[in-house]
């Protein structure tokens, strides 16, 4: 993630590695409240209890917090 100021982008690996994830697209990010509402989008989505879907909301944790610390 690219930040300068408020604004952000993700790079081509970001977005690629949030689509293959979530199934939606981030590309139209560009702050980090934008990110964040996206991040809980994605989690309501994937809410429920199946294994599977505790691990996909823990890789969406995963990957924001990967993001955030690199940006």
């Amino acid at each position: 993630m690219i930040r300068c100021g408020t604004q952000i982008r993700l790079t081509a690996v970001e977005v690629e590695r949030w689509l293959r994830l979530t199934g939606f697209d981030p590309r139209y990010i560009e702050t980090m409240d934008e990110l964040r509402s996206f991040v809980r989008y994605c989690q309501h989505h994937w809410r429920g209890g199946s294994a599977s879907r505790r691990q996909v909301r823990l890789l969406i944790d995963e990957e924001y917090a990967r993001c955030v610390k690199c940006g």
